[in-house]
């Protein structure tokens, strides 16, 4: 840290040391809460809509061509609806009132990841469908009278606090807001779990589930066999890396050297609800302490964690030159300017930690002028060419078209699914003077950042994917194996587990929106060619059991030889047959973190002794 920053950030927390940061509409909104309980308005019932639609249905079975049509149409019913509903209020409302909702249950889900693919739901369609110009449900605080002020809620005594400190620094605070507009973003929040439902039963679906439709709640489900359930269950269950792209291009997204310059923090949704006692003694390197409300333990809205921008870019850099032809900018503007935002966040927390606090509950700021927005990027541009190790000077970049391609304008809202739930932006307008910077969606940002950029050749993927997964520790050379009689096989990684030599065949494609959708064409095509990883790598491995000694290779030490395939994404395995499994739980198709893990675990060893996949090396051939 540099001592300028370092000094001003310890002068700030000394000031800071002991204030208690309330904000001023918690209060109020624990009181539009009971005030919705008394009247039995429950978050988590279903929208009234299901039901409506339903059951104009005929009960009964559908098969996947009947069953598409119905829940498409039920999609066009629920986004029509959840348009309405946003269409009346600005996206300066909605952003700051949606952030001020914790992501917790409030729709009829628990499940953490649900409430995630709610959550983006809905805020993708407050993107494409409310106004981008102001409305009067929200306003700074010094020019509405304290009775506008969420219906004068703040003017009783209690509460005399909070409206004072909106008096002295002066805020965005709904206006006219009480029960009935809770009310409105619940039924909002209820009709984005709508889509997803309707969604995940596509997908199911397009694995070989059939609807059925009933006249009791739920009203529709798939029926699925149990096979059927265990897949979907373990799909769903495994942990996604977040070192890959809509492209299948992997980075390395760890924080290690030797790249310390190039880290950036990026925030997501507290699903799981961590408590801020997990960060305390990183809070406390800043002087600051978070203390229990008066509701229980304090948990921030969202995570900041470490990201390293420098390895993104650095895998990606072969798609610059289709980058720039297809939009007409460079991609490293694009990602110095991103890069130089997100530091510039982690810089505003050195110099004033009261501001952690807003960023992990909102991730986002403003609304700033453009002019005050502009000037803020210049300052900070420095930062994001540092961070990706650009040679050229900051001067070169053209901001105010990174600005463009980055802002919500008609355009970009028209081309927002809602279904897919994005593309969000990271600058939102309100009217023509103003901006807000939404930090909350830039990994995704990053993720489909490519989309539509053509490259011919695209093999540097794969080496990227084998580089990831060998990390230069393959016991086998990672050019061909050449066998005693002249025959070669490319492995391109080997890793000793015990007496068990574990060889990896990568393969590295991107995933198209249509796995998203259920769409049955997409799913077969991952399905082939996961298939086609496992029969070539199935070939490798006898080939070396034939041919135990080599050239440049000797595998006489190991008794079996374990083959599995690494893909940069979760691939869904679309049979409970063993030749698709190492493990009741654990598939041959893994992703680079997965196989890191087992590894690591050494679990492979007894799985190999046990797995029909392992081939074993002949005590004649060794």
């Amino acid at each position: 840290m540099p001592k300028r920053i370092r000094k001003r950030a310890n002068q700030k927390n000394r000031q800071n040391k002991g204030q208690i940061l309330v904000e001023y509409y918690q209060p109020a909104f624990w009181l539009i809460e009971r005030e919705l309980n008394q009247r039995g308005i429950s978050p988590h019932a279903p929208a009234p809509l299901r039901e409506s639609f339903w059951r104009l249905v005929p009960s009964g079975e559908y098969d996947l061509i009947q069953a598409r049509q119905l829940l498409t149409s039920y999609l066009v019913r629920v986004e029509q609806e959840l348009s309405r509903v946003l269409q009346g209020q600005s996206i300066a409302y909605w952003l700051h009132l949606y952030r001020r909702i914790g992501p917790w249950p409030g729709s009829p889900s628990d499940k953490p990841s649900t409430i995630g693919c709610v959550r983006a739901i809905l805020e993708a369609a407050i993107q494409k469908y409310a106004q981008s110009d102001k409305c009067n449900r929200v306003a700074f605080s010094n020019e509405v009278p304290p009775d506008r002020i969420l219906k004068g809620l703040l003017m009783a005594p209690e509460f005399s606090g909070a409206l004072e400190h909106t008096a002295k620094y002066p805020q965005l605070v709904l206006t006219d807001f009480g029960p009935d507009e809770m009310h409105e973003v619940y039924q909002a929040e209820k009709l984005a779990y709508e889509i997803w439902k309707a969604t995940a039963a596509l997908r199911i679906i397009g694995k070989g589930a059939t609807l059925l439709v009933g006249p009791e709640y739920p009203y529709f489900a798939d029926n699925r066999s149990d096979d059927l359930d265990r897949l979907v269950t373990n799909y769903d269950g495994r942990p996604r890396d977040a070192n890959v792209t809509a492209t299948g291009t992997v980075f390395d997204s760890t924080a290690r050297k030797p790249l310390p310059q190039g880290l950036i923090f990026l925030p997501a949704y507290n699903l799981e609800g961590v408590s801020s006692r997990e960060f305390a003694n990183w809070f406390a390197l800043l002087r600051l302490k978070l203390i229990d409300t008066p509701f229980g333990e304090f948990r921030s809205n969202f995570l900041w964690a470490p990201f390293n921008i420098r390895g993104y870019y650095e895998a990606h850099r072969p798609f610059s030159a289709a980058f720039e032809s297809q939009h007409s900018l460079r991609l490293e503007w694009v990602l110095a300017v991103f890069a130089g935002l997100y530091l510039r966040v982690f810089n505003r927390w050195l110099e004033d930690p009261k501001r952690i606090i807003h960023y992990w509950q909102r991730a986002y700021e403003g609304p700033d002028t453009r002019a005050f927005v502009a000037a803020e990027i210049k300052a900070c541009l420095p930062l994001g060419v540092l961070a990706l190790g650009l040679a050229h000077s900051p001067d070169e970049t053209d901001t105010s078209r990174v600005v463009s391609f980055l802002e919500l304008t008609e355009e970009k809202r028209s081309l927002i699914d809602v279904v897919l739930a994005g593309p969000h932006s990271l600058f939102l307008p309100v009217g023509q003077t103003h901006l807000f910077i939404d930090y909350c969606w830039g990994f995704q940002l990053l993720y489909h950042l490519f989309y539509e950029v053509e490259l011919s050749d695209q093999n540097f993927k794969g080496d990227a994917l084998e580089r990831l997964v060998h990390g230069g520790q393959s016991i086998l050379p990672t050019t061909q194996c050449k066998s005693l009689n002249g025959t070669v096989r490319q492995i391109d990684a080997a890793f000793k587990v015990g007496e068990t030599l574990v060889v990896v065949e990568c393969r590295a494609f991107a995933r198209s929106f249509g796995v998203d959708r259920g769409d049955v064409q997409a799913l077969q095509y991952r399905q082939q060619r996961i298939e086609e990883a496992l029969r070539g790598i199935d070939e490798k491995a006898q080939w070396l059991s034939q041919n135990p000694v080599g050239t440049n290779y000797d595998i006489r030490r190991f008794t079996r030889i374990l083959p599995v395939a690494v893909t940069p994404f979760v691939e869904y395995v679309p049979s409970t047959n063993r030749w698709y499994w190492l493990s009741e739980t654990l598939p041959r198709v893994l992703t680079p973190g997965e196989l890191r893990q087992v590894l690591e675990r050494g679990i492979l060893e007894d799985i190999g002794k046990a797995s029909n996949n392992a081939v074993p090396i002949s005590p004649q051939k060794a």
